[in-house]
C-alpha cells in the first residue's frame, strides 16, 4: 500500500489524515476506504488532509477519479459532504479536479487552508 490512513471522529464529522504517496489507484482506494469508514461510523462529513500526501495526479487521472471512480462508491445516503485540505501551492491542479467532482453533482471542495475547509464543510450544518 503506498499510504497510511488515520481516521477519528469529532460529532457528525469523520477525520481523515493521510500520508504516503499518491496514485491513481492509491486515491482510488482510499476513496472507497473513506466511504467504508463513513458508512461504519454513520458519519454524514468527512474532512480529508492529504497534506503529507506526496505526488501529484495528472489531468486525466484528476478526470478520470470523479468521473468514474467515485459515481461506483457513491452512497448520498452515507456521506453528505466531503472537503480536503491539499497544499495551496497546488492550488491550480487540485481545482480542476474539484471542478470535475462537483459539475457532477458531489458536494465536494478541496482548499489549502483547513480552517476554511472546516467552515464550509459546517455550514448548513443542523
Amino acid at each position: 500500500m503506498s499510504y497510511e490512513i488515520e481516521t477519528h471522529k469529532e460529532g457528525n464529522v469523520l477525520h481523515v489524515t493521510v500520508r504516503g504517496t499518491r496514485t491513481k489507484e492509491a486515491v482510488v482506494r482510499l476513496s472507497a476506504e473513506v466511504m467504508e469508514a463513513c458508512r461504519r461510523e454513520q458519519t454524514p462529513r468527512v474532512l480529508i488532509d492529504v497534506r503529507q500526501l506526496g505526488g501529484r495526479l495528472d489531468m486525466l487521472e484528476s478526470f478520470e477519479i470523479p468521473t468514474v471512480t467515485f459515481p461506483e462508491i457513491r452512497d448520498p445516503s452515507v456521506l453528505e459532504k466531503a472537503v480536503v485540505v491539499d497544499l495551496p501551492e497546488f492550488e491550480s491542479s487540485f481545482r480542476f479536479f474539484e471542478s470535475v467532482a462537483r459539475n457532477r453533482g458531489f458536494n465536494f471542495r478541496i482548499f489549502g487552508d483547513p480552517d476554511a475547509a472546516r467552515t464550509w464543510l459546517l455550514q448548513d450544518e443542523e
